[in-house]
């Protein structure tokens, strides 16, 4: 599991006559922790934002086989690599879908990648629509013609 840092930054511009007297802004709102501080347990550092990341392949059916992804509070987004059962549509929408067949979330025009003999698709999905329970993500190839392949996972939070 990898982590992801954000750090805000500004440069202005705006009265500099060149690049190198660019003026660079940070938030000073946010005082900086002192290492005694830090080093007495007075102040924890907040959890880095994580992404988790999965590969799921079709067919997993039995309740036995479905993977569980552990969600923290902390984690931004699940980065899952769909590998495809019949590849070869340039492009491909996915769903996901509750347990009970609601649409959580899509997206069209995924383009596949070759991974050894096979193709696969990623996708980043939010935190925010994996609520909890069983998932399914439904692959289909860019006109929706033909049956869509499924991908079923479970999400818990920690």
């Amino acid at each position: 599991m990898g982590a992801v840092v954000t750090m805000w930054c500004a440069v202005s511009t705006a009265h500099a006559s060149s690049p190198s007297q660019a003026r660079v802004s940070t938030p000073s709102a946010v005082p900086a922790a002192s290492d005694r501080e830090t080093a007495a347990g007075l102040l924890r550092p907040a959890p880095a934002p994580s992404i988790v990341a999965l590969t799921l392949t079709p067919g997993l059916l039995r309740a036995a086989n479905i993977p569980v992804v552990v969600l923290s509070k902390n984690t931004l987004l699940a980065r899952v690599t769909l590998v495809l059962g019949a590849p070869g549509a340039p492009q491909y929408t996915v769903r996901l879908l509750s347990s009970a067949g609601a649409e959580r979330w899509r997206k069209s025009g995924v383009t596949p990648v070759r991974l050894g003999m096979r193709a696969a698709v990623t996708i980043d999905l939010p935190s925010r629509v994996l609520t909890g329970g069983e998932c399914v993500l439904e692959v289909s190839p860019g006109g929706d013609s033909q049956r869509p392949e499924r991908y079923r996972f479970r999400t818990v939070s920690r």
